[in-house]
């Protein structure tokens, strides 16, 4: 509006105007999406929580998960070898299979809803020097195959790892870090917190038992034996 008034004080042609301000229209409403890292959902805070609007500096943005991310989690929520891991990933697993139904199940904040894909892409993968047996590889080919169909809009991934992003940079998707504060703290669950003390424990148990050392009689006595017949 502000441009659109500067216009007309200029005296510029009504057809420059009206042009101008369908573009400026069409720049506002271009859209964000991000792809999240499967990291991401299990370092830090919930996809709810996170101020993506002002992480992104936009108007709207949509979360995608692509189904390699999804992958990981059901892998994670089995397979991690610690339990708070497992647990958490359950919990996600939980909470996004709630927004696959019902009115208002995507709006996770406003002006923020998320997107499930539900299909693989279709990029080839060695045309784009990515590997198949690589979870962050499938995630980058999502967003690509993702910014083919949406070349005008706004693809990032969300990610904090660095070999995503130097691979997603070399492919024109740009990255975008988490905020250190909506970091979750790396606490030790219940059972991490038991073997801590049992080791604990275990070490003190350790320096009050006496070291024993077997000599023989006829070797000189020192301030640190005692000699014991039977």
């Amino acid at each position: 509006k502000i441009a659109l008034r500067t216009e007309r004080r200029t005296g510029a042609p009504k057809c420059v105007i009206e042009e101008r301000a369908i573009i400026w229209e069409s720049l506002n409403k271009r859209m964000t999406f991000l792809f999240v890292d499967t990291n991401v959902l299990l370092h830090y805070r919930r996809l709810e929580e996170i101020d993506w609007l002002g992480l992104t500096k936009s108007n709207e943005a949509v979360i995608v998960l692509c189904p390699a991310v999804i992958r990981v989690l059901d892998q994670h929520k089995v397979n991690h070898p610690r339990n708070k891991f497992r647990k958490r990933a359950q919990e996600i697993i939980t909470s996004l299979h709630s927004r696959l139904s019902g009115a208002n199940s995507d709006v996770i904040r406003n002006g923020v809803r998320i997107e499930f894909i539900a299909e693989d892409p279709s990029v080839d993968f060695t045309t784009h020097k990515l590997r198949s047996e690589l979870a962050d590889d499938w995630l980058i080919a999502s967003a690509i195959d993702w910014k083919s169909s949406h070349a005008s809009d706004e693809i990032r991934i969300v990610s904090a790892d660095l070999g995503i992003s130097i691979k997603a940079k070399a492919h024109g998707i740009a990255v975008l870090a988490p905020l250190e504060t909506d970091k979750l703290a790396d606490e030790l669950d219940a059972d991490e917190k038991r073997i801590k003390e049992l080791q604990r424990e275990l070490a003190e148990i350790k320096i009050s038992l006496p070291n024993l050392k077997l000599c023989f009689w006829g070797q000189p006595e020192d301030q640190n034996f005692v000699r014991i017949q039977i």
